[in-house]
């Protein structure tokens, strides 16, 4: 594990690093009925980094960002705008009718970075951004089926 301090400006408090990420506030609350603070949740995405990764490496995510703690308000990021710390690679991705920017965390500082940003869940595509998948209703069937239809490359 990488976890450490770093040291602030005189006056300042130390401020800790995990998988070297910076972590503000991280004594915040996110799961306040667990006691889990932001620094535990993002030690823990480092913890799990060799099983988690596989799953993320080259997948556009969708982000549940709770920066104030679960019990707070919370939204689903699907597309990345201006937001979104350095170590997420970003990806557009042609959509009905726009293109769209979606993150992609293929390291484990850019997991780690998502628990600073406040993300508490990570939900991946089913396929990776160098091959695209969607899954589309077949008009022409009166159940309304879904078929998959795959798009090759993604820039």
């Amino acid at each position: 594990m990488s976890s450490r301090a770093t040291k602030g400006s005189i006056g300042e408090p130390e401020v800790p690093t995990v998988a070297g990420i910076r972590i503000s506030h991280p004594d915040r609350l996110i799961y306040p009925d667990l006691s889990i603070s932001k620094i535990q949740l993002a030690r823990y995405f480092e913890e799990i980094g060799d099983w988690i990764l596989p799953h993320v490496i080259g997948r556009p995510l969708t982000l549940m960002h709770c920066p104030a703690g679960v019990t707070a308000p919370c939204t689903y990021l699907k597309h990345a705008k201006a937001w979104g710390p350095s170590a997420l690679r970003r990806v557009r991705i042609q959509e009905k009718t726009k293109v769209g920017e979606y993150l992609v965390a293929d390291t484990i500082e850019a997991v780690v970075s998502l628990a600073q940003m406040g993300v508490v869940e990570i939900h991946t595509w089913n396929s990776t951004t160098d091959k695209l998948e969607r899954w589309r209703r077949d008009r022409t069937s009166r159940r309304g089926a879904y078929l998959l239809h795959a798009r090759i490359r993604c820039d």
